[in-house]
């Protein structure tokens, strides 16, 4: 190989190992901190080793990628997303994605990038274990950080009880590590006679403890998938005796341990620890489990109105808000999903039925190649760990979904198995070729100047301008206390025209309205709510049937109205509100603000129609009573506006102690005891850390003789308010003695 050819290559594979860090940084001064600083800093070099790349086969045409069955899977895949991208329901969304996932057909780009880049410039067997062994070391040093924040040795959420690293998020955490799992067993089984494999298994052994560490259960369940798939292979494959009974007792321990977890699931043993606990309950009525089983059947309700293409790459929440129904509200409290949370919904439902077979002859493909290269080399440790892996990835994501870290562990696997046959065969004479391309040097500077010019720009306007923005944005969040630093920050993170400007304008409306409800006193109050108001509409601009959008402007206008009770603006919010509910017809937050602007309005007998139609969704979610006792109260209907009260309480909801004090002369506490302790327990119900409330709670107990209840009260009195402990003592030593 000529020494030019050589630096160059290492050069383009340098470059690529330092991609491959991304998910141990995190700039914290960033909006959506874990996910956009790796990234950004991965998008960075995706694009600077991928122009150098295309210069670099310019020069060397025997680089140049061929087409096979798992590249042209790949690509058959994105041309599909590409289509869905076109028509999409929202193609800025589709295209740019959005700055909580960093994904976006863009996104996806440059993932593709690093597959083409990898399978071009690592096709000998050294390089691909180079790969391989730098994989891993920086995948344990994410583990050891995950390890070191649970015994709280680290500035990120130190002490938490399921580790989330540098990626801010438990389950991603471990969909990345899965990757290192399995191939830190795979070379230590292949060097299962040498020193390395002890630390090959110690390495495996910390991606399994951190993993465990995440409490991930749809992590637990793609490993359980890969392990019995590898061992399978293993038993069946293997000609030892002694092997196969081994790997069948190992199958038959593994199903005895878990089944003495899980029928152990009430004992302290289990109950008393987080991660056995959550092994344990891996049941269909669990409320995780219920609530995605919903979102499901919304994604699958959304594929059947766009059955070919979907409703767009990315568009996930158009169904999911269509589709959304308020019983979800007895299962959980976050009501806002831009994924299924499985990947083939979310593929039937953003990209069609196109796009699910795109994705599954992809994953197909990939599998075929491992496939291949064992009948070709009889290796089934290869095979059984490689194919294992695969399985396992695919069986999380039943219960997950694709993120920038788990992409650069997939891209990794995807280029070892690409390259891994090719790299067992005898070199050919065409494959130790080095002769440079025959082109004018004129035309290589032109194609050398024009990819050096789109990688600046791309820079530029893509990473470095993004990256100015969403640290402003943040600046402007921590510095809202000095009111014009908070806004100027707030403005220049707008300003910026970059990639992630609907999600910067939307933080940046939302920390601006959240200022003036909370009480703030800034020196524009009308100017700053406009400005806030014109940033949501630029966003409809975009993404005019954005349910969300249209709720939070709605809502900002609500507030906007009151300040100089402009009739008109009120009159406007109404409008985008109105688009909101048509939107997701059954989220009763979106009616809330519906009930806000009427009761604004005076139009009392409508809210309360309006707070009893959102009541009727679902009589078991309290926020929806609470907001009917609201308006019933404005209308100065107090008892039905106690009763409703009183139902918002008992289902839980928090409507806060101030709150409640409003209903205190509906209760006639001074006509008895009875009333009184009715009212105070409602308090506590509703969730108070008044130790007042909790003494006065005591009295009316013990005057009505329930002694127990006194005692109890008078204890959280005194653990509220350590200084009353020794009357709290006195109190309950009389109610001992003397009652």
């Amino acid at each position: 190989m000529a020494n030019k050819e050589k630096i160059f290559k290492k050069i383009l594979q340098i470059l690529f190992y330092l991609s491959l860090i991304a998910p141990l940084l995190v700039d914290r001064r960033l909006f959506f901190p874990y996910v956009t600083s790796n990234a950004l800093y991965f998008r960075f070099f995706a694009e600077l080793v991928l122009f150098l790349w295309l210069v670099f086969i310019l020069f060397y045409p025997k680089y140049r990628p061929k087409i096979n069955v798992l590249s042209g899977s790949l690509l058959i895949y994105i041309l599909v997303l590409i289509a869905a991208t076109i028509f999409s329901a929202n193609i800025y969304l589709s295209f740019w994605g959005d700055a909580e996932r960093m994904m976006g057909l863009f996104g996806l780009l440059h993932f593709v990038a690093l597959f083409f880049v990898g399978s071009s410039i690592f096709k000998e067997k050294k390089d691909l274990k180079t790969l391989l062994n730098i994989f891993l070391a920086i995948s344990s040093a994410l583990a050891l950080h995950g390890i070191f924040q649970r015994l709280g040795l680290t500035s990120i959420k130190p002490g938490e009880e399921r580790i989330v690293a540098t990626l801010g998020n438990s389950a991603i955490l471990a969909s990345y590590l899965i990757f290192g799992l399995f191939l830190s067993i795979y070379q230590g089984l292949k060097n299962l006679k040498s020193f390395p494999a002890i630390i090959y298994g110690l390495v495996a052994l910390l991606h399994l403890a951190a993993i465990f560490l995440t409490g991930t259960r749809g992590a637990f369940l793609g490993i359980a998938a890969g392990f019995l798939f590898a061992i399978l292979i293993l038993g069946f494959l293997s000609k030892n005796k002694k092997v196969k009974l081994g790997l069948l007792a190992l199958i038959i321990f593994s199903i005895l341990f878990y089944s003495l977890i899980y029928f152990s699931q009430n004992k302290g043993w289990v109950r008393n620890n987080a991660y056995l606990y959550r092994i344990s309950h891996i049941s269909l009525s669990d409320n995780t489990i219920q609530s995605r089983f919903m979102s499901w059947k919304w994604g699958i309700e959304g594929f059947k109105d766009k059955p070919l293409i979907g409703w767009g790459f990315e568009n996930y929440v158009a169904p999911f808000n269509k589709y959304f129904e308020a019983r979800y509200y007895n299962l959980a409290t976050e009501e806002y999903f831009d994924r299924p949370h499985n990947i083939i919904v979310e593929h039937l439902a953003t990209t069609g039925v196109l796009g699910a077979v795109a994705y599954l002859l992809f994953l197909v493909s990939a599998f075929y190649f491992i496939l291949k290269t064992h009948r070709e080399q009889k290796d089934s440790v290869y095979l059984a760990i490689f194919g294992g892996l695969l399985l396992a990835y695919f069986t999380q994501n039943l219960f997950l979904f694709d993120s920038p870290p788990s992409l650069i562990g997939l891209g990794v696997l995807l280029v070892l198995v690409n390259n891994w046959r090719g790299s067992l065969l005898p070199q050919t004479n065409e494959q130790g070729k080095t002769e440079g391309a025959r082109l004018r040097p004129a035309i290589i500077f032109i194609l050398a100047l024009i990819i050096g010019v789109l990688f600046f720009y791309s820079f530029s306007r893509t990473i470095l301008a993004s990256y100015r923005a969403l640290k402003d944005n943040v600046a402007g969040q921590v510095y809202m206390d000095d009111y014009k630093k908070g806004i100027d920050y707030l403005k220049k993170s707008v300003s910026r025209n970059t990639i992630l400007d609907i999600d910067l304008r939307s933080s940046s409306a939302n920390t601006i309205y959240n200022y003036y409800v909370s009480g703030g006193a800034g020196e524009d109050k009308k100017g700053d709510l406009d400005f806030a108001v014109d940033l949501y509409k630029k966003n409809l601009a975009l993404m005019p049937d954005d349910a969300y959008y249209n709720f939070k402007l709605a809502e900002i206008l609500n507030f906007r109205s009151s300040v100089d009770h402009n009739e008109q603006i009120l009159n406007e919010a109404k409008s985008y509100i109105d688009k909101a509910v048509v939107l997701s017809p059954q989220r009763a937050t979106v009616r809330f603000i519906l009930v806000e602007n009427l009761l604004i309005a005076g139009k009392f007998d409508e809210a309360i129609k309006e707070a009893q139609a959102t009541v009727a969704l679902n009589d078991k979610f309290g926020a929806s009573w609470w907001e009917l006792a609201k308006a019933q109260y404005i209308k100065q209907d107090y008892i039905n506006a106690k009763d409703s009260l009183v139902k918002a309480v008992e289902l839980g909801h928090h409507v806060g102690e101030q709150n409640i004090e409003q209903f205190m002369p509906f209760f006639n506490i001074q006509q008895g005891n009875e009333n009184a302790i009715a009212y105070y327990e409602l308090i506590v119900k509703s969730g108070t850390n008044n130790y007042l409330i909790y003494s006065t709670l005591a009295n009316l107990y013990l005057q009505t003789g329930q002694k127990e209840k006194a005692i109890e009260a008078a204890e959280i009195s005194a653990q509220l308010n350590p200084s009353t402990r020794e009357k709290v003592n006195k109190f309950i030593e009389n109610v001992k003695t003397k009652y």
